[in-house]
This record gives structure tokens, C-alpha cells and sequence, in this order.
């Protein structure tokens, strides 16, 4: 009984392991209180060749396969066909450093989806995560309906959460999913898909990378799910750069000096040139942007902005006391964008 919704929806969520789950809105304002992302764990498996085998596999056309390779910048895509979500997201858990620091601080567990769950009720991978990794006494939801820019609107839900903690307190984002069906595993036009999952720390002080502002724009095409109608297609392509740029914009102008350059780009693993195209309309460098991630990993719906960011860090396109703007697309539509301070 799987389920695939698209980012039409405004201000939904859809709770997995408890009955109660707290969302922000459509047009998140600015941040209510200082929020940090402290720690990024990674999981990545093997790269899978984009090859005559895929192809096949998937159903995917010559053309899809050159745009894919040519503009889009993928060669690989990260899948293990023997690993169930919840391994996924509990080896994501295991990256995360000094775990007997973190673990007894976490108040609450948000699993950020572009997809709702396709696992039929009672199984639900969130909540044997959260057995697996001993947090079954913390409230834990699943945020949907943004598709894949629901892990930025995660952030705006987690500052809400933590607003009413301890100051130690943390909020967990669990992000990445598996490729169940084709839909699962290649969008049209769009992206092909992968399984690398991300489990983040966010507390409401440093040190880390400070949350400074966030935006979540919602433009709705009629008719549309993880699957868009040529018509729908035809109307997502024309508005796509324009509406990002201005989620990207607000994000820019709500931090608290507006004033002060935005040094780098972290965006989710889909276009390479759409990607450098943003980058230069927001007159960011080009030398830092990420995008080393996008020929091995694919697209892994909400957890590429945070791998996209860990990468950027160990690997120095990104710096110590730089801005950085953080954007990603959930198609039907959704736009969300954050700018934070590592």
C-alpha cells in the first residue's frame, strides 16, 4: 500500500511513531530563536553505475540517460538493494560522533520525507529506528507534503521544538530513504535517486553551524505528485529558476544583517548547471559550491543539503565564519532556502 504524495499540500505532516506532530507554515518567517546544526552522520552506500543495465531496469530512454550523464552531472547512484530503510537511517545514526554525549539530550525525533511512508500500518521504519537506537521513550513524527524540500522545513520545526526545551536539549533529523518502484528511483526529466541517508543534530546553541534565516515558498501545480503531467512538467521548468531564486532572496534578506555576503552554496545533488546558474545569480563564487556529491550519490530527496554541507566542510569548499546559503526543490512545488553561518 504505498503511498506517494507530492509537495502540493501546504503545512502538513503525517506522524509515524506518535500521534503528535508540529509543523511550521507555509511561509516560514524568520527564525524564532538561534538554532545550531551541531553534527552531520552520513551513510553512503555503493555507488550503482548509470549504465545499458539501469536503463533497463528502470525503463529509462537513451535521452533521459545522456541528460542524466551530460547536464545534469550524474555518472553513479548510491543504492544497496539489501539494505531495509531503517538500516539506512541507523547506520546515518551510527556516523554521529560521542554518541553517549548526544543520545540521552535528544527530546525529539523528526523524520523528514519527500515521500509519505510506504510501509503499510503498524510497520513504520522510524519507529524501529528508534528502538534500534534506544530513543523509544522520545516523541518522534514524520514531516511529508514538501516533498523534497522538507528537510529545510524541518529546520524552521525544530527551532519551534527546541524554543520550549533545556538549553541542552537536542532534536534529531533523520533524512534519506529508500528507492521503492520506479517512481522511487528515477523522476523523468528530473533526477535519478539514491539511498545515502543523514541523521542531524540541532540545538538551540553553538558551537556548529548557526541557523540564520530560512524560507519556504509553496507554488502549487494542479493535478501533480511525485510523477508531473506534461502540462504540469511544462509549467514546473518555466518557474522553477524564478521561484527559487526569490525563496532564496527572502531567506537572504531575513538574516539579522542582510548586509554581509553570502559566501557559498550548498543545493540538493539534481542540476549541476542549474546550480551554478543560482549560484551566480546570487553572486556567490563558483569555487564554493558543492558539488562533489552529485556524480556518485544522485538525488537522496531530503538529506542531500546536509550531506551536500558535511562534504563541503571536510573538504574546504566551504570555511570556518562563511555564510552559506542552503536550497532545495520539492517538485509540486515547494522551495525552501536557509542561510546559515559554519
Amino acid at each position: 500500500m504505498d503511498s506517494v504524495v507530492g509537495g502540493a499540500l501546504l503545512g502538513s505532516a503525517v506522524a509515524e511513531a506518535t500521534p503528535d506532530a508540529a509543523v511550521g507554515g507555509a511561509d516560514s518567517g524568520p527564525q524564532r530563536m538561534p538554532i545550531w546544526i551541531k553534527a552531520i552522520g552520513v551513510h553512503t552506500p555503493p555507488g550503482v553505475p548509470i549504465d545499458k543495465r539501469m536503463q533497463e531496469e528502470v525503463g529509462l530512454s537513451d535521452f533521459d540517460a545522456r541528460l542524466f550523464r551530460r547536464m545534469y552531472g550524474f555518472s553513479h547512484v548510491a543504492r544497496d538493494p539489501h539494505a531495509t530503510e531503517t538500516e539506512l537511517l541507523v547506520r546515518a545514526i551510527a556516523d554521529l560522533p560521542n554518541r553517549d554525549s548526544w543520545l540521552p539530550r535528544v527530546k525529539h525525533v523528526i523524520r523528514a520525507r519527500t515521500t509519505r511512508s510506504p510501509s503499510p500500518y503498524p510497520q513504520s521504519a522510524l519507529a524501529d529506528t528508534m528502538m534500534a537506537v534506544g530513543l523509544t521513550h522520545v516523541p518522534a513524527f514524520s514531516m511529508a507534503d514538501q516533498a523534497c524540500a522538507t528537510g529545510i522545513q524541518a529546520l524552521d520545526v525544530a527551532g519551534d521544538l527546541l524554543a520550549d526545551e533545556d538549553p541542552e536539549a537536542l532534536v534529531l533529523l533523520l533524512a534519506g530513504e529508500k528507492c521503492y518502484g520506479d517512481v522511487g528511483r528515477v523522476m523523468r526529466n528530473m533526477a535519478v535517486l539514491g539511498e545515502a541517508t543523514v541523521a542531524v543534530l540541532i540545538g538551540s546553541q553553538g558551537p556548529g553551524s548557526k541557523v540564520l534565516s530560512d524560507c519556504i515558498r509553496t507554488h502549487p501545480l494542479l493535478d501533480t505528485g511525485l510523477l508531473l503531467g506534461p502540462e504540469a512538467m511544462e509549467e514546473f521548468t518555466q518557474t522553477v529558476g524564478p521561484a527559487m531564486f526569490e525563496a532564496a532572496s527572502t531567506a537572504v534578506g531575513r538574516m539579522p544583517d542582510s548586509r554581509l555576503p553570502v559566501d557559498g552554496y550548498v543545493a540538493a545533488s539534481v542540476n549541476k548547471v542549474a546550480t551554478l546558474g543560482m549560484a551566480e545569480r546570487m553572486g556567490i563564487d563558483p569555487a564554493n559550491v558543492v558539488l562533489s556529491n552529485v556524480a556518485q550519490l544522485g538525488h537522496c530527496f531530503s538529506a542531500d543539503v546536509f550531506i551536500n554541507l558535511k562534504s563541503g566542510l571536510d573538504e574546504g569548499t566551504i570555511r570556518k565564519g562563511q555564510r552559506v546559503l542552503l536550497s532545495s526543490v520539492g517538485v509540486g512545488s515547494t522551495y525552501g532556502a536557509a542561510v546559515i553561518e559554519v
